[in-house]
């Protein structure tokens, strides 16, 4: 996702002969497809959400709530570290005590139909609720880190915490009915979550944050 930022401000510099001779790329390539994606998979700990266990089985909600709790804490990242990973590890292990069993939360290691079905839960009741926190994490990271940004921006500070905020508002709003149609459809062949970052409206959103925030912190005699 290298050119990821500067995609989203040739969108917003289409519109502004001034801004484009700042911050357009003369000759964008597409980023890697889904990389975005990836990440927040990763970051979320998608594919074993309640990996090897690091002590006894649990014996109630609480303490499989526990559990992923001391689990996902040791899942640091070099982007979901310190106080943003444990932002993330809070809000989904409290998510798990008003949103699955013990016997849900069993079968979610399972290869059969419940075990597929749980880990759907998992995805809508307790990712999706805190999906939030890795995107903005991502996002930053990537925008603070992409030297074009650092070269043709006075403020990239505040443009990359706008824009991360933003899409991490648009994740936070659209993930869960995203997934929640997916399930409902019996799309288990599809990554509702893919699905969402790969489409039109993840893109719009893109390009009116990063629009919203140049406009704001780069262009505006008021911007801040």
């Amino acid at each position: 996702m290298r050119l990821f930022i500067l995609l989203m401000l040739s969108a917003f510099c289409v519109g502004n002969a001034n801004a484009a001779d700042i911050f357009i790329n003369k000759n964008p390539k597409p980023a890697p497809p889904s990389e975005e994606h990836k990440e927040i998979m990763k970051l979320m700990d998608k594919e074993v959400p309640d990996a090897k266990p690091l002590t006894a089985q649990p014996q109630n909600i609480n303490e499989f709530a526990n559990q992923y709790y001391n689990n996902c804490m040791t899942k640091a990242t070099a982007v979901l570290n310190g106080n943003n990973l444990e932002t993330l590890c809070t809000c989904t292990a409290a998510q798990i005590p008003n949103n699955m069993t013990v016997d849900q939360m069993k079968a979610m290691n399972t290869d059969t139909e419940e075990g597929a079905l749980q880990r759907g839960r998992m995805l809508l009741f307790v990712y999706a609720p805190c999906i939030e926190y890795p995107t903005k994490a991502l996002i930053m990271d990537q925008c603070v880190n992409n030297p074009d940004v650092k070269a043709k921006m006075k403020k990239p500070t505040k443009v990359c915490d706008c824009l991360s905020s933003g899409m991490a508002d648009f994740m936070r709003e659209s993930a869960p009915e995203h997934i929640r149609r997916a399930l409902e459809e019996n799309k288990t062949d599809l990554d509702p979550l893919r699905e969402l970052m790969e489409s039109k409206t993840f893109d719009n959103a893109s390009r009116y944050h990063m629009a919203t925030c140049v406009q704001k912190h780069e262009l505006s005699q008021w911007g801040r």
